[in-house]
């Protein structure tokens, strides 16, 4: 952000799975995000993350990022195209409450404990949390350009809300 801008990556493409056991903590979710659903610094999202998010980003740069993060050298969209999060192992005595989560980016799966919130109904239960991951735990090297001179941090904030809903039976 020094000599750039912060980045806000979003999307609405998450589907999966989540199976509620009568003991929360044997609750086992599977998540698909396809990579091209991904939206990089939206105003309204950016407008949510507060004043390191104030300055507006040209479409152009949000194109240029957006083709970056898509590209064979991070992502590699075309080869991966989507990010798998599978959750298990709910731990509600711990705060928070954390689950065991098997992340798959660019075909690398990477082992996480995850924080997690739980509420839940009868019919819904909504996943709330977030975590700050380097790239390296996600075996991803940061985006750099001229020799080193531009270059994303290494740090990730994520930020997720999971909202499942119980199908008819």
């Amino acid at each position: 952000a020094r000599l750039g801008h912060n980045h806000a990556i979003s999307s609405s493409g998450l589907t999966g799975t989540v199976w509620v056991a009568p003991n929360i903590e044997e609750t086992v979710a599977r998540i698909v995000l396809p990579v091209n659903t991904l939206v990089v610094d939206d105003p309204g999202v950016r407008a949510k993350e507060g004043e390191e998010f104030e300055a507006p980003v040209p479409e152009k740069d949000r194109i240029g990022t957006r083709n970056n993060m898509l590209g064979e050298a991070f992502l590699d969209a075309d080869n991966h195209a989507f990010i798998r999060v599978a959750c298990r192992d709910i731990q509600m005595s711990t705060t928070p409450a954390t689950a065991a989560c098997d992340i798959t980016v660019v075909g690398r799966t990477v082992a996480l404990r995850m924080p997690v919130s739980i509420d839940q109904s009868d019919n819904q239960l909504r996943v709330t949390g977030e975590v700050t991951l380097t790239h390296g735990q996600l075996g991803l090297t940061p985006f750099s350009a001229a020799g080193g001179a531009v270059r994303v941090a290494d740090g990730i904030t994520v930020r997720y809300e999971i909202n499942a809903q119980r199908l008819s039976r």
